[in-house]
């Protein structure tokens, strides 16, 4: 059950009671004149923090036993016959404000055999003694940090609540096995529906202006702690028994304007700063021969250009909503995941959409079976890391650069044909590169 967000209204009717309240208790701690001078921020702040949390504590405990008297829905949650009153037992719940405690109601079904509380039920809470507020801190630690251990400190030390790494494992687990859960249904109404409806906006959704989806994939090293002594062999192609592989979508709701020509036609001239373009190939290709060392960052006016530059700068369209899917999973249940995050969104009825992905069939797989009407487009910085290696891979630094610079020229203009015929008529030059160097079969499949 969702909980109800306590309306600001509310507080700002009682906002009034409140600061008399504040401005009397501030009297008896300190009297008229207020705090004395010496008096560190950082001890006010910890005594009004303090104060905060026992009221917040008062009102919650007062709150919740007052309910507990009043009448409850005495349905069992497996069979749905009234169950019979049985002695109420202590609760303790930990909220941000400290544990809160009181007598719940409880009940037990006959039928079933077992004890149920129609207050927790009520209240939208299990029985593991985390609110909800506390919950969601707990579960984004887990995620978040390296460890579960170092998620224990973090929320000790930030939002000073006292939970064990195998508590936060354990609920990190849960709540990570019922949001797959949820996924999973949601995939497979999803490709329940028909065509038609699969191609469509859901109802209640409001188709964005701009669709875009870019598609990746990586690896990742996951350590099995169950499993570890039982992992197979590594195979030839993988560098370790650890190493995994990620697929990930990015989904962006975003608004721009339309051209009928191309607004920037000629080479944004960030591409070719040399510095800056040797450190991207390495990020990307960390196998690339670069020549860094050769190349210093900042000085690639110093080496002779002669591709025509944009004289304006190139404005991106404006990023609206953005998420993302990930899994472990192969490339054809990446596919439903990701067409089921673009149809809950409306991205099948914008007016303009666009599918980006290197040169990886798997991609492009995803595309023609689940975004063939999204407009097919190259990730230009992958393409720009094999034009790079290409271009670097014989001659001085000046003469790779030159290179470079005319062939990214040609493929940012579109005339991508034209920059690949240079690369051939280069690589019969140089002679063919070891199989695991060729670079020009990469940037035709891109």
């Amino acid at each position: 059950m969702e909980s109800k967000r306590v309306r600001p209204a509310q507080v700002a009717t009682h906002r009034p009671y409140l600061e008399g309240v504040a401005k009397n208790l501030m009297e008896k701690l300190y009297g008229p004149d207020g705090p004395p001078l010496g008096t560190s921020f950082a001890d006010l702040e910890q005594l009004a923090s303090q104060l905060g949390k026992t009221m917040a504590q008062e009102l919650l405990t007062r709150s919740l036993d007052r309910q507990s008297a009043g009448a409850m829905d005495p349905g069992c949650p497996t069979c749905g016959r009234a169950g019979a009153s049985a002695e109420p037992e202590p609760r303790v719940v930990e909220t941000d404000f400290g544990e809160v405690l009181w007598n719940e109601p409880r009940c037990t079904c006959t039928r079933c055999r077992r004890s149920f509380f129609p207050q927790s039920r009520s209240l939208g809470i299990d029985r593991a003694g985390l609110s909800p507020a506390v919950l969601t801190k707990v579960v984004y630690a887990g995620v978040s940090c390296g460890s579960f251990a170092l998620a224990s400190e973090m929320l000790a030390t930030l939002a000073d609540l006292d939970v064990s790494a195998k508590q936060v494992e354990r609920r990190t687990r849960e709540i990570g096995t019922e949001r797959c859960a949820t996924r999973d249904e949601e995939v497979r109404d999803y490709l329940a529906l028909p065509l038609v409806e699969r191609k469509g906006v859901p109802e209640g959704v409001t188709a964005p202006e701009l669709a875009v989806v870019q598609v990746d994939g990586g690896r990742l090293q996951i350590r099995d702690r169950v499993g570890a002594a039982v992992v197979p062999e590594a195979s030839p192609k993988k560098k370790g028994r650890f190493w995994c592989e990620d697929k990930v979508g990015f989904l962006a709701s975003m608004k721009g304007d339309t051209h009928a020509v191309d607004p920037c036609p000629q080479l944004p001239d960030h591409y070719l700063d040399a510095g800056r373009m040797s450190q991207l190939v390495q990020e990307i290709k960390a196998n690339a021969r670069t020549r860094s060392e050769s190349v210093p960052a900042g000085e690639a006016s110093v080496i002779p250009c002669d591709t025509p530059l944009s004289p304006t700068r190139y404005e991106a369209p404006e990023l609206a909503v953005r998420s993302v899917v990930a899994t472990r999973q192969d490339a054809h249940r990446f596919g439903e995941l990701l067409a089921t995050a673009a149809w809950q969104r409306g991205f099948y009825g914008a007016t303009r959409r666009a599918f980006l992905g290197d040169g990886s069939n798997a991609n492009w797989g995803v595309w023609e079976r689940h975004f063939s009407s999204f407009t097919p487009i190259v990730d230009f910085i992958h393409a720009l890391a094999y034009v790079y290696q290409a271009a670097m891979v014989a001659g001085t630094p000046a003469e790779g650069w030159s290179r470079y610079a005319t062939w990214i020229g040609r493929l940012w203009s579109g005339d991508a044909e034209s920059a690949i015929q240079g690369m051939a008529e280069f690589q019969t030059t140089v002679g063919m590169p070891e199989a695991r160097h060729v670079l020009l079969s990469g940037l035709v499949s891109c």
